[in-house]
């Protein structure tokens, strides 16, 4: 399971000027950094890390300045907002809008919230179709079987075809342990990580995986219009 995202994007407007006469200015660093603490404080103190009540936000972006000895007018921050569940997704974001304009307020400062066109929605795997992929997949994996893995707070944007077509995400582990063998590369560290790299034999047994899948749907497809076939045919006959 992965949760809904969506991106966010914050300008604090203040009145830049000289460093060394910041009276003279509406210097909005301050506000900025308070924003920040606020931002995180939102899910430190207003969640209880339930799998229908958690939330995240991360600040990924914080932009403003050109120059050491000039106070900037405007700042950028940036980051995204996480949830398992809608609702709680809705709050967050009431919540960053009431903490954003508040704080901004009272540093004498602008600011407004935008909100990303595209919000990736939670990924939930349809549990017939799972257990279809875990007896098919079993085979094709070193150990003989399909691990359940716990909830992420990452997305995916295969959820979208789960909205309409039930259906299972899977992925296939690469780490091997090769980081400690001579002359090759890390496998053992996660996604969007500079040191991030593919142990390739793994390719093989994915292809596997795909290949018994697409069978073994094959034949339970044909097998199920068989039976339906049959069905009905008796049914003609009775009547």
């Amino acid at each position: 399971m992965c949760v809904n995202i969506l991106s966010f994007s914050i300008n604090v407007k203040g009145r830049g000027g000289h460093g060394a006469v910041p009276h003279e200015t509406i210097d909005p660093s301050p506000g900025v950094a308070a924003i920040v603490q606020g931002l995180y404080a939102i899910v430190a103190r207003e969640t209880s890390f339930t799998e229908n009540t958690t939330g995240l936000i991360s600040v990924t972006r914080i932009q403003g300045g050109t120059a050491f000895n000039v106070i900037p007018s405007e700042y950028f921050i940036g980051g995204t907002i996480r949830a398992l569940d809608m609702a709680m997704m809705r709050n967050l974001q009431a919540r960053v809008v009431e903490l954003v304009e508040n704080l901004a307020q009272a540093f004498r400062c602008q600011a407004d919230v935008k909100y990303g066109s595209v919000s990736y929605v939670p990924l939930v795997n349809d549990p017939d179709a799972t257990e279809f992929f875990i007896q098919t997949a079993a085979p094709a994996s070193r150990s003989g079987r399909v691990g359940i893995a716990d909830p992420t707070l990452g997305g995916e944007d295969f959820a979208f075809f789960l909205e309409d077509v039930p259906g299972t995400f899977a992925v296939i582990g690469i780490g091997s342990g090769a980081e400690h063998q001579l002359g090759h590369v890390p496998t053992n560290i996660p996604l969007h990580n500079p040191n991030f790299a593919v142990d390739e034999r793994v390719l093989n047994r994915g292809a596997a995986v795909h290949a018994f899948t697409a069978l073994r749907a094959f034949s339970f497809l044909a097998s199920k219009k068989r039976n339906a076939g049959a069905a009905e045919t008796r049914t003609t006959c009775e009547a």
